[in-house]
């Protein structure tokens, strides 16, 4: 094929990953997204003699930057330029990929080749959700998060198994279409066309019989959710004080309170100016929820705060931690979760998955002096501190034991399941979605709750600043979902469900494999171009 087909091809395929984050396209589209583009790096591996192995990089590049800049655009709501650095980076990282995809193929083969694009391109995703750069939004699996009747089988492998899903069929895929217009061998490509049929059909029959067989486990908990719908650059920390806030949020809890409500769940930073932890019991916002708590003495009260702790200058203290000025104290700040009772019992959470550049610098023992440059969201621009385990709010009546997870914590699976084996039974996400305005950013954060209530078999309250608050039950459907921009107080239940699915035991067991895989993979393609070279 000439270069300018191939330009044509790798963006084709760019346009098929893009179309899955689509709300109007089925996520099944994905199933042969990769094909145009391995259309190019099979054209790349016939003709080895005369094209160079990097010129794989350049075709996928081009198909990876069209993926990402058409899915997270909506970044730029927050920062232009820190979304085209999170946009260009996370393409050079799929180019890189795939151009070890056809490096190793050059050098081991065809079959080996194709095992390896597999193993390495789930390694790499398995890496996203656990280094330092993490940025694991596009991971294949992820785009099936609005189908959720052919996913259910997520509970057995979770969003990986997705990605392996995806990347097999578009092999297969291949092979059939290069049978038939390449080789001519229509029968074989056609038989090729039957196993990916029955790959794709199998999953998907099965997960519908789970979707409509299962019903949710547990005895329901009450719950009222809070949306105030506060504009997070116009309102939130300049305009309305957070007296006005909290005011704003027990009105819209009294709509929808009872004596029979367990839990009232509000979002993200509410309580926006920083808290000293020691000092919790004394902050205005804080007594305001006690006081209200004392008419529904048995409920508890889930709320977003900015809080720090000190440190002395002799203890241990966290990489990113700051000196107070004026003082030899140094303190962190965290983005945090509160659980406040009627007796005054606070629970916190610290969120432990920060979004880089703007709550964190990647690296801080090496990159900590930068730490200043990450965007200001609200009282802060220097890096927060984390919890090195999650905390599950307790329930003294042992029947909903709540995990929280703050904001983009939705994304990671299996930290979720490390909350549901210390105990937690359900789960709230609390969130402030309005940064990203009316774009597809807030709903494609609301379908990786889905996929978290589908992996875990836990039902899920979400409260979103402004976005969609809802509940989510077990299979991962929507309940009561609120618009976005509206001001609204939503009451229902979610079941506490104390089984574990296969997936809450074994987490991301098919990153782990693959990660293993793909080293072996590399060590052999290095072996084979050092004999290569002698």
């Amino acid at each position: 094929m000439s270069k300018y087909k191939n330009s044509i091809y790798a963006l084709t395929s760019g346009v098929l990953l893009s179309l899955a984050w689509t709300q109007w396209m089925n996520g099944l589209i994905l199933m042969l997204a990769y094909v145009p583009l391995l259309f190019v790096e099979d054209n790349l591996y016939r003709q080895r003699h005369i094209n160079k192995s990097v010129v794989a990089f350049y075709y996928s590049f081009i198909s990876f930057i069209i993926w990402n800049l058409a899915t997270t655009w909506w970044l730029a709501e927050i920062s232009k330029p820190g979304m085209l650095v999170i946009v260009i980076l996370n393409s050079i990282c799929m180019a890189s990929v795939f151009w070890a995809f056809h490096f190793s193929k050059r050098l081991l083969g065809i079959k080996t080749g194709y095992f390896l694009f597999v193993f390495f391109w789930i390694a790499f995703e398995y890496l996203h959700l656990n280094w330092e750069l993490s940025w694991s939004w596009l991971n294949l699996g992820n785009g099936l998060g609005k189908n959720i009747e052919i996913i259910q089988w997520y509970k057995f492998t979770g969003t990986l198994g997705g990605s392996l899903w995806i990347l097999t069929a578009n092999i297969i895929i291949l092979f059939g279409l290069i049978k038939i217009i390449k080789f001519k061998t229509f029968r074989a490509g056609i038989y090729n066309f039957i196993v990916v049929f029955l790959l794709i059909l199998i999953p998907i029959s099965i997960s519908f019989f789970i979707f409509y067989s299962d019903e949710d486990k547990g005895n329901p908990c009450n719950i009222v959710i809070i949306q105030p719908n506060i504009d997070p650059f116009t309102e939130k920390f300049d305009g309305l004080n957070e007296q006005e806030q909290i005011n704003l949020l027990i009105n819209l809890a009294k709509q929808k309170a009872d004596i029979s409500t367990d839990y009232f769940i509000a979002p993200e930073t509410a309580l926006f100016k920083s808290i000293w932890e020691d000092k919790l019991n004394i902050n205005q916002g804080v007594r305001q929820i006690i006081a209200f708590l004392q008419n529904y003495p048995d409920a508890k009260f889930i709320i977003g705060a900015v809080t720090k702790k000190k440190y002395q200058i002799a203890e241990n203290r966290s990489p990113v931690a700051r000196k107070l000025e004026g003082a030899n104290i140094y303190y962190d700040e965290y983005n945090s979760a509160l659980q406040i009772t009627a007796g005054g019992k606070i629970e916190i959470y610290h969120k432990s998955n920060l979004v880089i550049g703007v709550e964190k610098m990647p690296f801080p023992k090496t990159l900590g002096f930068l730490e200043k440059l990450t965007i200001d969201l609200g009282g802060t621009n220097a890096s927060l501190d984390t919890d090195d385990e999650p905390v599950v709010f307790s329930d003294k009546a042992g029947n909903c034991n709540i995990a929280t997870l703050i904001c983009y914590e939705s994304v990671f699976g299996e930290y979720l399941n490390k909350s549901v084996r210390k105990g937690a039974n359900a789960v709230a996400i609390i969130t402030n979605d309005g940064w990203w305005g009316e774009t597809p950013g807030y709903i494609q954060h609301l379908r990786y709750s889905q996929i978290r209530a589908i992996e875990t078999g836990r039902g899920i309250a979400r409260s979103a600043n402004t976005g969609i608050s809802c509940f989510i039950n077990q299979k991962g459907e929507l309940l009561q979902a609120s618009k976005f921009g509206n001001e609204d107080v939503i009451k229902g239940t979610i079941s506490p469900n104390s089984k574990f699915t296969f997936y809450t035991t074994n987490g991301d067991y098919i990153g782990r494999i693959a990660s293993f895989l793909a080293v072996l993979g590399i060590l052999f393609t290095i072996v084979g171009a050092l004999k290569k070279q002698n």
